[in-house]
């Protein structure tokens, strides 16, 4: 990540450094889900192959319910499934609990 100062200008000419920092981070992404699926009472850990970063705190959303990542590597997250009706749930990840990957497909039986 490169965390860089923002300066901010009404003008295009006079700029005032403002005492925040922006951090830019790599893209997160989602490429499958070990296992694809689980038992209703959840409590399986969901490995995720992707591209994560390991400055991030993660969270998984299956369907609505969200629950915490864990940064195992730089290709891969683990998640604790939660209890779920029977069924598919798309899985999305996020390092800021407001930006989610597009998601992948996992079942619930």
């Amino acid at each position: 990540p490169a965390n860089v100062t923002l300066s901010v200008t009404f003008n295009g000419e006079e700029y005032l450094e403002a005492p925040l920092r922006f951090t830019f981070e790599q893209h997160i992404s989602v490429f499958a889900l070990s296992p694809p699926f689980g038992p209703t009472s959840g409590n399986t850990v969901v490995n995720i192959s992707g591209q994560f970063t390991p400055s991030s705190t993660y969270a998984c959303r299956f369907g609505f319910a969200q629950v915490a990542g864990v940064f195992v590597s730089p290709n891969q997250l683990a998640c604790l499934s939660p209890a779920s009706h029977e069924g598919s749930s798309k899985v999305e990840v996020s390092s800021n609990g407001v930006d989610w990957t597009g998601g992948a497909g996992g079942a619930v039986r």
